[in-house]
C-alpha cells in the first residue's frame, strides 16, 4: 500500500515491523514506487538499533518518531539525511521535539485512531502545534470526521 500511496503523489509509510521485514518492505516500496519518497514509522516504545540501522542504510527519505524520545536519535537519522517528523499531541511534546531537531511535527488530536499520543480535539491543538514549531511544517493527524472538516485547518493555517 506504501508503493500505491507514493505513486499516488502521496508520501508512502511504512509501519514498524522486526529489521529484516522492514528492510523487504522499503525494497519493495522502492521497486514498486521508483524515485518517490519513502517513509518508517517508528515507535520508540518498540524500537531497536536494528529498525535505525536499516533506515540509515537504505537511505529512507522520511522518519516519523512516536511515543517517546531516546538522545541523539533524531541527531543520528538527520545526519544520515533523513528527515524527521515527530508525532506530538501536547505542547510539551511538540516543544522536546522541536528543541531536539526536529524537521517537522505531526499534531494528532485524541480522535485520531490507532496509537494515540493526543489529549485534546485535534483542531485545538493545532495553533499550539503551529506556534511551536515555527517555521517547520506541521502535519494534522485525527480531526477529519466529516466532509468539510479537512478544509478547516488550512484556512486557520498562517501563510507561508
Amino acid at each position: 500500500m506504501a508503493a500505491a500511496v507514493a505513486n499516488a503523489g502521496g508520501l508512502g509509510t511504512l509501519g514498524l515491523v522486526t529489521a529484516r521485514q522492514l528492510r523487504t518492505a522499503i525494497d519493495q516500496v522502492r521497486a514498486g514506487a521508483p524515485g518517490r519518497a519513502v517513509a518508517v514509522n517508528l515507535l520508540l516504545p518498540f524500537l531497536h538499533r536494528g529498525h535505525v540501522d536499516v533506515c540509515v542504510r537504505a537511505g529512507v527519505d522520511v522518519v516519523v518518531l512516536a511515543f517517546g524520545e531516546k538522545q541523539g536519535l533524531i541527531a543520528h537519522l538527520r545526519d544520515a539525511g533523513i528527515v524527521v517528523f515527530v508525532m506530538v499531541g501536547t505542547r510539551n511534546q511538540a516543544l522536546r521535539a522541536v528543541g531536539g531537531g526536529a524537521d517537522g511535527l505531526i499534531a494528532q488530536g485524541r480522535e485520531a485512531g490507532g496509537h494515540l499520543v493526543g489529549t485534546m480535539p485535534a483542531l485545538d491543538f493545532l495553533p499550539q502545534a503551529l506556534a511551536v514549531a515555527g517555521p517547520r511544517p506541521v502535519f494534522l493527524a485525527g480531526a477529519s470526521r466529516t466532509a468539510p472538516t479537512p478544509a478547516r485547518p488550512w484556512r486557520q493555517a498562517p501563510a507561508a
